[in-house]
């Protein structure tokens, strides 16, 4: 696909509609189309639109996954495809139900250049993933889900864990937070009868004094 080929769309499809807007379609993009053309019409509009033309493919299904065993401690890493630009946003969290219960701060994103190019710049791969720790003890049963999200388009590729995975139960955490220990707990009676054995004390002398 070259400049003139657009434009020659451009100016037929002008002439063939009276209003002035009008839907240009572009079929089979490959990686040397990529790039920003100019699209002009040489009718007597004289309209023109910038065309950017990009390399993402918003289908998980072209994915390259790896996750850790069943039960087991890992990396859960995800590499796309070659795409162009590198423009796009990663975002982790945890899924229960169908819903996302947490996001993930802590994940690692790289970039990897491909043999191809799009336009003259260099294509690339993303590579991201998240260290899993399979929870043994009080536990809740989740997905690991995935959004790469592309700048210039607006579905983003969505890829889910089919595997599940065993995490903390912040939940059940929260109300152990508030106990307290033994040795707190030991204070404050030796705190109590030590209090009770001073009024006892007061009292009595009270009392003598009285007398």
């Amino acid at each position: 696909m070259n400049v003139p080929f657009l434009l020659l769309m451009a100016t037929y499809l002008a002439e063939e509609v009276e209003s002035k807007t009008f839907d240009l379609n572009i079929t089979n993009v490959s990686m040397d189309s990529c790039g920003v053309f100019k699209c002009t019409d040489i009718s007597e509009h004289q309209d023109s639109v910038i065309l950017t033309v990009i390399h993402f493919k918003a289908d998980n299904s072209s994915l390259h996954i790896t996750e850790p065993s069943l039960a087991s401690d890992g990396n859960i890493t995800v590499i796309t495809d070659c795409l162009f630009p590198n423009s796009v946003s990663v975002k982790w969290s945890t899924v229960k139900d169908g819903e996302v219960i947490a996001d993930i701060e802590s994940s690692t994103y790289s970039v990897e250049h491909c043999s191809t190019s799009c336009s003259g710049s260099p294509a690339v791969k993303i590579q991201t993933f998240i260290v899993h720790n399979e929870t043994k003890g009080k536990s809740i049963t989740v997905s690991y889900n995935l959004v790469i999200q592309h700048m210039d388009v607006k579905e983003p590729i969505i890829w889910t864990s089919e595997q599940r995975y065993k995490i903390i139960d912040t939940d059940e955490q929260t109300p152990s937070e508030t106990k307290l220990s033994a040795g707190a707990i030991a204070g404050i009676v030796i705190g109590v009868i030590a209090l009770l054995a001073l009024l006892g004390g007061a009292a009595i002398f009270i009392w003598f004094k009285r007398r």
